[in-house]
């Protein structure tokens, strides 16, 4: 073989040798990549999985609770765990109700925020004396011209139940009350209360004021975010401001506890309430209670008997609350 040809196979080698190193490197890096793609398959497909997971936990940590709402007076009831808004139980939840003074939870809560002063003086508005004369109505017991603070007002209304306080703080922050239960119908579409429209600030019996129990429980869950509301509801007993007609203030005390010798119940206690009461909503109960350090909201309605009978309202929560802390 002459030197010519030797170089010539020598070339020849190299050449197959660079060709079968290029094809090795080629067949490295499509191995590689296929291996990485399947690794960020598997962690895009693992993803969900722990999502899952994560949320099964978190259900999990709500007690598995056995309420029994079938033996209560009230005709409609629903309970919710108020941290999530997960309905425990409930029965005849949405039902068309009438709200009668529940509606002083939504008075209340537009009124904690649209009054831009609570220490502001308010004066009570001579105008109203007639619808309270009219309906009967329950009052904080303010005289007509009194001079108020705007917070004061906020107390009378969810302890006292008083109508006197609803009429004021409606006009104290648009002017009428027609204009104040615009503010009132906004907020409920606000908060998806599709079953809910208001037609009175103070909840004397009217056919366009009416609600469920599912509306008014997620309607108190709401309010009790509002931390001058939270204070309000969970108050038991206050004292106003003194004025020229009242030296030493009015004790207002909570309604919820007409009928109650103790707020503790089995795990905990009651911690506030909105009572209500009309001819046609029969006995009505909008509750906070803790209970083994979790908190409940229950609402309740058309229980039977009136203001002067026994309070089968608050005999039914306490039930309830009696439930739960014997259940968990």
């Amino acid at each position: 073989m002459s030197k010519k040809e030797e170089r010539m196979r020598q070339v020849r080698r190299q050449k197959m040798i660079l060709l079968a190193t290029g094809i090795g490197i080629l067949l490295l890096v499509v191995i590689l990549g296929a291996t990485l793609a399947g690794n960020k398959k598997k962690e895009k497909e693992s993803k969900p999985q722990e999502k899952k997971q994560e949320v099964k936990v978190k259900e999990e940590a709500i007690p598995k609770l056995q309420v029994d709402l079938g033996s209560l007076y009230s005709e409609n009831a629903i309970l919710i765990d108020e941290k999530t808004g997960k309905t425990i139980a409930e029965k005849n939840s949405t039902n068309k109700i009438y709200p009668a003074s529940l509606t002083k939870i939504m008075t209340v809560l537009v009124g904690a925020e649209n009054l831009k002063d609570l220490q502001k003086e308010v004066t009570i508005p001579a105008e109203i004396q007639g619808a309270l004369i009219e309906n009967h109505a329950s009052v904080a017991g303010f005289e007509m011209g009194e001079k108020v603070k705007a917070e004061d007002l906020l107390y009378g209304a969810i302890l006292s139940s008083g109508a006197d306080c609803c009429m004021t703080i409606a006009r104290e922050v648009a002017g009428t009350e027609e204009e104040y239960l615009k503010l009132m119908n906004k907020k409920a579409e606000e908060l998806g209360l599709k079953h809910t429209h208001f037609a009175d600030v103070s909840g004397f019996h009217h056919e366009d004021n009416y609600s469920t129990v599912e509306d008014l429980a997620k309607l108190l869950r709401e309010a009790l975010q509002n931390e001058e509301f939270y204070k309000v509801f969970t108050t038991d007993t206050y004292t106003t401001t003194a004025t020229k007609e009242h030296p030493e203030g009015i004790e207002l005390k909570s309604t919820l506890y007409k009928n109650l010798d103790t707020m503790e119940v089995t795990g905990g206690k009651i911690l506030g309430g909105k009572t209500g009461y009309t001819d046609a909503a029969g006995l009505c109960l909008a509750s906070l209670a803790e209970i083994n350090g979790r908190k409940y909201v229950l609402v309740t309605a058309k229980a039977d008997g009136n203001l002067y009978t026994e309070g089968f309202h608050v005999t039914d929560a306490v039930k309830v609350y009696e439930q739960i802390g014997k259940s968990e």
